[in-house]
């Protein structure tokens, strides 16, 4: 709605990673038991100057199920099904071992995936979840729940190349705002904050300001948001005139949003806003016009050209 070097490797990698798989099955749970496919691969691990590297025991792998090996337990919590995790990452094709294009992190930086977005890969979530934070592992997925029945020709991937993936959990997103409560300003809107569903705001009697005006609710002690940072974010929009919601990352359906901050993707007061705060930031925003939807208001027409609009929003992660 609102809708670096190395940041742009990961952001391209990134977008590598979450195109849908043509063909591709619904995400499962990968089995315990294996057909020994991931135990060919042999990795030498990546750092930040140099990516891994694997090698191959019958110079090719591939699999009908997606098999993960977990060479180091991390010691954080599991990885569930609708987590935003960030990872380094690297994919090799299985047929020649050779690395995939525009899919390594290592030597960028670790990019953020959506294990709850439809769109990426059932690979992707079935070597993931389950995975605990801090981990090293290795998986071999078929094509299937890959790049699926037409494999990708730009990647040198094949309808029928499984892929290696090998890869460290760094981290697991917030699901809402952590921290410690801060005491709103009189004269603002009173915002009841729901964890499944929706905000709701009581709006004051009166004008509404005339500047953008920021409010911390939740007072996070995580990593701060630069300018170029992608944040992920939750949040909900409503009118200052009646308190009418008229949007919500929390509506059926909907995931956290991830906006590049100052990068003109959203509306000037996000942009301007949320350069600063730190995750776990639940942040209070009122918007006039001008920092808004300007003088033509909302494509939709639900938001004139004359609305102040309200923002409650949750910073959950950054990458």
């Amino acid at each position: 709605m609102i809708s670096r070097a190395r940041a742009t490797v990961a952001l391209t990698a990134a977008a590598a990673l979450t195109l849908t798989a043509c063909g591709g099955d619904d995400a499962e749970a990968p089995e315990a038991a294996s057909s020994g496919a991931v135990d060919q691969v042999k990795v030498t691990a990546g750092t930040e100057k140099a990516a891994p590297k694997i090698a191959l025991e019958d110079k090719s792998v591939s699999t009908s199920k997606t098999e993960v090996k977990t060479v180091k337990e991390g010691k954080g919590a599991p990885v569930s099904k609708d987590d935003v995790v960030t990872v380094d990452i690297a994919l090799y094709n299985g047929t020649s071992g050779k690395p995939i294009p525009n899919t390594e992190t290592y030597t960028a930086d670790p990019i953020a995936i959506d294990l709850g977005n439809e769109q990426i890969f059932p690979g992707l979530r079935n070597g993931i979840v389950g995975q605990k934070v801090g981990s090293t592992a290795t998986a071999v997925v078929p094509p299937k729940e890959m790049f699926g029945e037409t494999g990708n020709e730009q990647l040198g991937v094949a309808a029928t190349d499984s892929v290696v993936m090998v890869y460290d959990v760094k981290d697991v997103m917030l699901k809402e705002a952590k921290g410690k409560e801060v005491a709103a300003k009189s004269g603002l809107p009173k915002v009841t904050y729901s964890t499944d569903k929706a905000a709701t705001f009581e709006m004051p009697k009166g004008k509404a300001p005339s500047s953008t005006t920021a409010q911390t609710l939740v007072q996070g002690d995580g990593a701060t948001v630069k300018k170029g940072d992608t944040a992920y974010v939750s949040y909900t929009g409503a009118l200052w005139k009646n308190g009418k919601v008229f949007d919500s990352s929390k509506q059926e359906g909907r995931r956290p949003f991830a906006v590049q901050v100052g990068g003109g993707q959203v509306i000037k007061a996000w942009d301007e806003e949320l350069v600063g705060t730190k995750v776990g930031d639940r942040v209070l925003l009122v918007v006039p016009p001008k920092d808004g939807y300007g003088k033509t208001g909302s494509p939709d027409g639900s938001i004139t050209k004359d609305d102040t609009i309200v923002f409650v929003i949750d910073v959950l992660g950054k990458v």
